[in-house]
């Protein structure tokens, strides 16, 4: 009658999985032991019918399944470099483990894909050093969104990631390329002894993407709230993560192994249009806006060119799409706009925006220096004013700050000046909210 229990109990001690659930397991943590038991259903142990039911947890765990080739590639620990690499190569400023390389491999998609300019919103936030303004920035903008998130989870995987990155400079050498302890406590595999170095490999690679996606996930959390609450942290570069965030188990069978975590993070970029489809959308713009401009500048024109003067003649047609929309400079009374393009016979035609005024010209310098000359010719001899815009626009009177605004506007310029974006990171935060508090402001006490 036990026979079941006593091999459901020996098929659970040959599972690996990593040190940190090792450390759950024995501290007695919440939830433990119903993790290992779903998670070992999925990987194929059955929980035995002898015993009690017990409430399994609803988190949903996913398993990748490897059936290893017969002629195995080795392991790239055990690869040595071709005689007088090693010497020639630049050393890397991390350690070569699979934890790191799977972390530098997701940093450089994060960088590329999920937010391609990042390094220019962080710069933002950094001369900014406002919590406030960081967190308009955040749930206004998708990008200062996701580069928030890349900040937020890279100092949390890798600690003293912004002495190196933001700005980019050398790395420092005893700090460069460590990863945080639960990371490494995550990727650390237990109970792999009999299997090989490849496997091994494997396994810690997969166990470093389950950590750095909850670490992923953690931060998108972190980013959620700045945006919600109105008030941006970044002061805490701890992960907040507990070990069933990134737990795992895995199991080696005969045919192969299988790996068991829980649900991953999403790494999947936003899909971006393809060429063809960038280049039609950019030829329809540029078409819409030939077609608006010359539905508002066709009739008779007062046209001036080298080979004929002054006349008035029907305006000049673009002969393509390619309409430019420019600045007319050099003028007393303001910078117009005007419209720069070619026609039929290849002179390039300078047309003033919503004025009867062109010149066609060999070069486009001509027709703009052209069209500048006729402006000022037009305007003194016909006595006829050119639409100009106005100078500047209406400015708008902002309410005189009071007290404890500008206290917390000099506090956060004295930070700004001594560079305190991460040494200050929790004072800044720590006034931002006790202003909120206690003043509450109308953009947060409406969210």
């Amino acid at each position: 009658m036990l026979d079941p229990l006593a091999a459901w109990r020996d098929a659970l001690s040959g599972l690996i999985r990593s040190a940190r659930l090792d450390e759950a397991l024995g501290q007695a943590a919440p939830g433990r032991l119903e993790w290992v038991i779903t998670a070992a259903q999925v990987l194929g142990l059955a929980y035995p019918a002898c015993l009690r039911p017990i409430s399994f947890v609803p988190a949903q765990i996913r398993t990748v399944w490897c059936r290893p080739r017969p002629q195995q590639t080795p392991s790239r620990d055990g690869v040595s470099p071709p005689p007088g690499q090693r010497e020639n190569r630049k050393p890397s400023y991390s350690p070569p483990t699979p934890a790191t390389a799977v972390y530098r491999a997701l940093a450089r998609h994060v960088r590329r894909h999920l937010a391609p300019d990042g390094a220019r919103w962080i710069a933002r936030f950094i001369d900014s050093c406002d919590p406030f303004a960081i967190s308009a920035w955040i749930g206004g903008s998708p990008r200062a969104r996701q580069a928030f998130i890349d900040m937020l989870w890279g100092r949390a995987a890798e600690p003293g990631l912004e002495q190196r990155r933001w700005p980019d400079r050398p790395p420092l050498t005893r700090t460069a390329g460590q990863l945080a302890e639960p990371v490494q406590a995550d990727c650390q595999v237990r109970g792999a002894d009999h299997a090989d170095a490849a496997t091994r490999h494997w396994f810690a690679c997969h166990a470093a993407r389950v950590s750095l996606g909850a670490l992923w996930r953690d931060a998108q959390a972190r980013a959620n709230a700045a945006a919600w609450s109105g008030v941006a942290a970044w002061a805490d570069a701890a992960p907040s993560t507990s070990w069933r965030d990134s737990a795992w188990l895995a199991r080696l069978m005969p045919g192969g192994f299988g790996f068991a975590a829980s649900i991953l993070a999403d790494w999947t970029a936003a899909a971006h249009a393809s060429k063809a489809m960038r280049q039609l959308a950019n030829a329809a713009r540029r078409q819409a806006r030939r077609d608006t401009m010359w539905a508002a500048s066709r009739g008779a024109c007062l046209t001036w060119s080298e080979e004929t003067g002054w006349e008035v003649v029907e305006a000049i047609e673009p002969a393509d799409a390619d309409v430019r929309r420019r600045h007319l400079l050099g003028l007393k009374d303001g910078s117009p706009w005007c419209w720069l393009y070619r026609a039929a016979d290849g002179r390039f035609v300078a047309r003033w925006n919503q004025a009867p005024l062109q010149v066609a010209a060999a070069t486009p310098g001509a027709a703009l220096a052209g069209l500048r000359r006729g402006a000022r010719d037009y305007q003194r001899m016909g006595r006829v004013a050119l639409p100009f815009p106005t100078s500047a626009g209406a400015v708008t009177p902002e309410p005189i700050a009071t007290r404890a605004a500008a206290d917390y506007q000099f506090f956060v310029a004295v930070v700004r000046h001594r560079q305190g974006f991460w040494q200050e990171a929790r004072d800044l935060t720590e006034a931002a909210r006790c202003y909120q508090r206690a003043h509450a402001l109308p953009d947060v006490a409406g969210r």
